[in-house]
């Protein structure tokens, strides 16, 4: 008898104050999976409350943070900072993606090198940068490739 996987969607958090980015990521993510658990979050604060306030229920901490770099009142970096304070069962759950704008070649290589950052992502996002986050999110194995792959049609 063969044991079958069944890998569910990945949860997501996306914290971002520009409303705009947040409706555009957050319909990329349902247009790839129309299960998956989306949270979203116009600042940090917000984000990190609730990252606080949830702390001991492993399962309603997201899998992957989608985090803007530059926000008013607590940065993406700023985040990253309060986000190291959690506990470390959260960083081994939790992935983050830092996207910007930003062409500040000091922050993106801040972003690049940070430890708690998987991925810097120039913005806008678009089905090829969301599919490139959840290549390095899945670690490609054949299953989830398709799921990626869906995002072409």
């Amino acid at each position: 008898m063969t044991e079958q996987t069944n890998i569910s969607d990945p949860t997501f958090m996306i914290i971002d104050d520009s409303i705009e980015d947040l409706y555009l990521t957050n319909y990329l993510i349902e247009k790839w999976a129309k299960s998956s658990l989306i949270d979203q979050f116009n600042c940090a604060t917000k984000a990190l409350a609730f990252l606080h306030k949830n702390s001991e229920t492993i399962e309603l901490i997201p899998d992957i943070i989608l985090l803007d770099m530059n926000m008013p009142h607590v940065n993406g970096f700023e985040f990253i900072e309060e986000f190291a304070k959690l506990d470390p069962a959260i960083h081994a759950k939790s992935a983050i993606y830092m996207l910007s704008s930003t062409t500040d070649s000091v922050e993106v290589s801040k972003a690049e090198h940070h430890p708690f950052i998987n991925m810097f992502v120039t913005k806008p996002l678009n089905k090829e940068k969301f599919s490139d986050i959840l290549k390095n999110y899945f670690d490609l194995t054949s299953s989830e490739e398709s799921k990626v792959k869906a995002l072409d049609k």
